[in-house]
């Protein structure tokens, strides 16, 4: 039952993105999983081969997303 004033919302998984948030640009292995699995080493670092490899990512759930204002 749709809430007043809401729209439907479809994330598109099956389509390529465009504009600000299409990241393909970074992806220099293709396809996934070419240059083999991601591992930990024993430093606790994740790595990919004798590469080391970062992960980006945010936290936008619950109240991570409202903080309280400064109180500057």
């Amino acid at each position: 039952m749709p809430t007043q004033g809401s729209f439907p919302w479809v994330a598109r998984y099956n389509e390529p993105l465009q504009g600000a948030p299409d990241f393909s640009v970074l992806l220099d292995h293709k396809p996934a999983g070419a240059k083999g699995w991601v591992r930990v080493g024993a430093d606790g670092h994740y790595y990919l081969g004798n590469r080391r490899i970062r992960f980006w990512g945010v936290n936008i759930t619950a109240g991570a997303c409202f903080p309280e204002p400064c109180a500057d």
